[in-house]
């Protein structure tokens, strides 16, 4: 094997890496998470622009959240939630994410408009460092990020500091949380920012959030991954007659997005029905249940997940309560008031739309029917983050608490997830040899590299073994041109 045979036979064994977890993540089950005529407007303004009606929903719920502005939820007697929500939708090229993201974008950028927002002053903001990011905060607390591409995002932390980038990614974190107040000095310069809100939408591509995933697992760090939500679904294609067949839209989402900002005009306070309540009581003892096991064994990862869903379902179910409840308020106005336009913004639409969401308490609780949709959707982006974090041996077509509990029995022994050190001890091992192919002990290896820890050969053995470089026996590797 020389040295080009090796390189392209390790991009070769990345490619096939990608397409396998790709095809895993991909027959992952997801449910329409809104029904009746919502469903079908959204289903329809997909697909009128050649989109996947999965692909729309992360940056529609970040829009969502960013609408809310300063509105909370809560439940049990202390745990409140802000709307803040960190979203990545993941497709291959040219499947229609950036459309998807645009479609948004342009409705969010239609509403500042009529507000006589200037874009200079927009809420739509892509900051290329947190410093940029914290100063457009100062002026505007609630800021919304849809960036086209994640890795033009995860490469700006640390940028011009020369550092691991540690320290932007606190600020996220931080952000994440939805504070009362957020204090902090960066490059001098000390920033106070009230009640800051900070949404985030970015797209992706499997290779990046393979490895954006594996690193937070591998470090067993609670970070930042851990506050996304990952949404890697099967694209749809539709052909031209497809997308012309589709009936006129009703109704437009700049309308929707209106009545949402309209109805958080203040901050509002929204509950959970008794039933819903008592539905999360139960899921939010498991999660900690599940959170305690998995610390125990020092899955740090799982025990993370666990952690944060309870607090993520209640956030998202007060997005889709919001969004069904601007719905019914439009649908009220279409049938009381015929004469007005609900295809754009206008004043009489917003004079109508003052008086109907001017304290109207019965806006503001969520039924126990979508606080089931928020666990559904929930389910679904941590089975993707699952995927992308290798927990492979499972059927992700069971509810998630089932995998939880298949997770608490099953020992994982990914040798894919090895340091740098082993990996190149495997690189290594591979060009030992000049011909076709040649066998090795862990024992021979070991004296000719002077590794401390014969374990770590056995590892790295492994590892050529499962990017199929090699087939490892016991304590001997052949090598496999």
């Amino acid at each position: 094997m020389n040295r080009k045979t090796f390189g392209s036979s390790i991009e070769d064994n990345k490619i096939s890496e990608i397409i396998r977890i790709q095809n895993i993540l991909n027959k992952i089950p997801f449910e329409n998470i809104f029904d009746g005529d919502l469903g079908q407007f959204l289903n329809d303004l997909s697909k009128t622009n050649s989109i996947s009606n999965e692909f729309i929903v992360c940056p529609l719920l970040t829009a969502v959240s960013h609408l809310m502005k300063k509105s909370d939820v809560t439940a049990l007697s202390s745990l409140q939630e802000q709307c803040v929500f960190y979203s990545a939708l993941i497709a291959n090229p040219s499947t229609g994410k950036s459309s998807a993201l645009s479609l948004v974008k342009k409705s969010l950028w239609e509403l500042e408009n009529y507000l006589n927002i200037p874009r200079n002053k927009s809420s739509l903001i892509n900051a290329g460092t947190v410093e940029a990011l914290l100063t457009h905060l100062e002026g505007n607390s609630c800021l919304i990020s849809l960036f086209d591409e994640s890795a033009t995002f995860m490469s700006s932390f640390g940028m011009y500091k020369n550092s691991d980038g540690k320290y932007d990614r606190s600020v996220y974190l931080e952000l994440y949380t939805g504070p009362s107040g957020y204090d902090r000095t960066l490059s001098g310069n000390r920033h106070f920012i009230e009640m800051p809100r900070f949404n985030l939408c970015v797209l992706g591509h499997f290779s990046d959030y393979i490895d954006f995933v594996r690193q937070e697992k591998k470090i067993k760090d609670d970070g930042l991954i851990q506050r996304f939500h990952l949404c890697a679904p099967e694209p749809k294609f539709y052909q031209s007659e497809e997308m012309m067949s589709v009936p006129k839209l009703k109704y437009s989402l700049n309308v929707l997005f209106f009545i949402i900002l309209k109805m958080n005009r203040l901050k509002v306070n929204y509950k959970l029905e008794p039933k819903a309540h008592e539905l999360f009581c139960t899921v939010y003892d498991r999660y900690k249940q599940f959170c305690m096991i998995f610390g125990q064994k020092y899955d740090l990862f799982l025990a993370a997940l666990c952690g944060k869903t309870a607090s993520q379902i209640l956030r998202v179910s007060m997005f889709i309560h919001s969004l069904k409840k601007s719905h019914s308020i439009m649908m009220m106005i279409k049938s009381k008031f015929i004469d007005v336009d609900i295809m754009v913004l206008n004043k009489k639409l917003e004079n109508i739309v003052n008086k109907l969401t001017d304290k109207h308490e019965s806006y503001y609780l969520i039924s126990e029917t979508t606080l089931k949709k928020s666990i559904t959707l929930v389910d679904f982006f941590n089975k993707n983050k699952l995927a992308f974090a290798e927990y492979l041996e499972i059927d992700f077509n069971q509810d998630f608490f089932s995998i939880l509990d298949f997770l608490t029995r099953f020992e994982f022994t990914s040798c894919r997830l090895i340091d740098s050190e082993k990996s190149k001890l495997a690189r290594k091992i591979l060009l030992f040899h000049c011909s076709k192919s040649l066998s090795f002990s862990a024992n021979i290896i070991n004296q000719r590299q002077k590794v401390k820890n014969v374990t770590s050969v056995i590892e790295a053995m492994q590892y050529l073994n499962t990017i199929k470089c090699g087939k490892f026996n016991e304590k001997e590797v052949f090598l496999i041109d």
